[in-house]
């Protein structure tokens, strides 16, 4: 991945963590948060990074209940804890992006698409289990 390539992303995750921050976000924003917390956690499976797990299931969570209270209401919004947890997880993916060779990442997101496809539970709810 290039420089400019991570940036983009990075600035991508990061804008849209600060619009629904302020209750303006929408069901693509928590999407894009949502792909960003499971592709660092996928990366960090694969040795990029060491946030605790537990900070991922908060993340899960909080993107969770947000999208449920957002399909209810029509307000997409994080709250400033829940925030602080996704900006911690977007910190780390920032750094992966950056120092994670290209195939790593490209196989995170094969394994997010096949995720995101297939109708499994959550892999964070498999590690509560454990």
């Amino acid at each position: 991945m290039t420089a400019e390539s991570a940036r983009d992303l990075s600035l991508t995750y990061h804008l849209a963590l600060a619009v629904c921050r302020r209750k303006n976000g929408s069901s693509y924003l928590i999407n894009e948060l949502a792909r960003a917390v499971y592709r660092a956690y996928y990366l960090q499976r694969a040795g990029f990074g060491c946030v605790p797990l537990q900070c991922y299931e908060r993340a899960e969570a909080a993107l969770e209940n947000c999208m449920a209270f957002g399909s209810k209401t029509g307000t997409w919004g994080i709250c400033a804890e829940d925030a602080s947890t996704i900006a911690q997880l977007l910190a780390l993916h920032d750094h992966q992006l950056d120092t994670a060779p290209l195939h790593q990442v490209v196989d995170a997101e094969g394994q997010l698409r096949r995720f995101v496809a297939s109708n499994a539970a959550s892999p964070l709810t498999k590690l509560s289990a454990k």
